[in-house]
């Protein structure tokens, strides 16, 4: 008779966090296991590294203009499902203008630049690489006021409007 092999509990999904400045990154790298991910952070600024990190399995800065390269940290990462969180601000182009010819050919391609049109455009883009791209308020559900009453005096319905 052959040995039994004890079965590993399963591996939970891992999520990666593209974070941008501010605090919802740690709100949504503090949740996120609460939903059955691991988190692996992608920060694209220095700021939030050292905070993200006792909330993730790793923490891996990125380039925004090295789009080859950040795809392949995220594929490297084990990451199947994204989310962005976090102020980006445009300046960051400015600040570090490092740029692959995948971003360079993607910003040829983009027919408006506005914010809604470059993130729709990044969404697609990674989209096409097989990752699926999830909304933040997954995540942040403990930041949004719940049903009922909120402030002020409570009305009755039999009262006048």
């Amino acid at each position: 008779m052959g040995a039994m092999q004890a079965s590993l509990p399963p591996t939970p999904p891992r999520l990666g966090l593209i974070a941008g400045e501010g605090r919802l990154p740690l709100h949504v790298a503090r949740n996120a296991p609460a939903l059955g991910y691991e988190v692996v952070a992608f920060p694209l600024f220095p700021d939030n590294r050292w905070t993200l990190r006792p909330y993730c399995q790793a923490v891996r800065p990125i380039v925004f203009g090295m789009v080859n390269r950040t795809v392949a940290e995220l594929k490297d990462a084990g990451v199947r499902d994204l989310v962005f969180a976090g102020k980006v601000n445009k300046w960051l182009l400015l600040r570090d203008p490092r740029m692959d010819t995948r971003a360079l050919a993607w910003l040829a391609r983009l027919a408006t630049r506005n914010d809604d049109a470059v993130m729709l455009s990044i969404i697609a883009e990674l989209e096409a690489e097989g990752f699926r791209v999830v909304p933040q308020t997954r995540f942040l559900g403990d930041l949004f006021v719940g049903e009922g009453h909120v402030a002020g005096p409570a009305r009755h319905v039999d009262e006048a409007a």
